[in-house]
């Protein structure tokens, strides 16, 4: 299936989006493609749209199901698996950040709290002090995010369509105007 030039736009533009966040060029175009089709697209569609070997795809669509981005179905009467996007882009932010928060965030934390402290008091021990809290106060702020994140959709998904709307959002039991 041939893409409209729009759609090939925004697989392109998603997939240079993603890799600033450190995933795959090809792994954000796939999901990407399946996400604009809004419909189950076969692996063999994927490569023809996409210009990708067999074992590439086959890979970046195990990975996205991993991550519980693509899901695989069925059409009945036919032998092929299809592919599906999720499209609520709030839980796929969700399961991104709770993704790289377990994997490199998490595991950071641990490290860090097993440096025993420094007994002597100097510049270096104050820096690695700092730094160790930093990183505590990182990963704690992504576990806030995530908290927040149903809050922030629901807000979002009730705002009047201007942006900003002047909609009222809790923020740590506290009111902050948006916009």
């Amino acid at each position: 299936m041939h893409q409209p030039d729009s759609n090939h736009k925004f697989i392109e533009a998603w997939g240079i989006m993603a890799s600033t966040w450190g995933v795959s060029r090809s792994e954000s175009q796939v999901y990407a493609l399946l996400l604009i089709q809004n419909e189950q697209m076969s692996a063999e569609a994927i490569m023809a749209d996409l210009h990708m070997s067999r074992g590439n795809v086959n890979t970046i669509l195990h990975t996205l199901m991993d991550f519980e981005l693509v899901f695989k179905s069925h059409i009945k009467g036919e032998r092929k698996e299809y592919f599906r996007a999720e499209t609520n882009l709030w839980l796929v932010m969700e399961k991104l950040v709770k993704y790289y928060k377990r994997r490199s965030l998490d595991k950071l934390v641990e490290l860090v709290a097993e440096i025993q402290p420094i007994q002597e008091q100097n510049a270096s021990a104050t820096h690695l002090g700092k730094l160790k809290g930093d990183i505590e106060g990182i990963s704690s702020m992504f576990g806030t995010m995530l908290e927040y994140l149903p809050i922030m959709q629901a807000n979002f998904n009730q705002a009047p369509a201007a942006v900003g709307g002047g909609k009222v959002i809790p923020i740590n039991g506290r009111r902050a105007s948006q916009g």
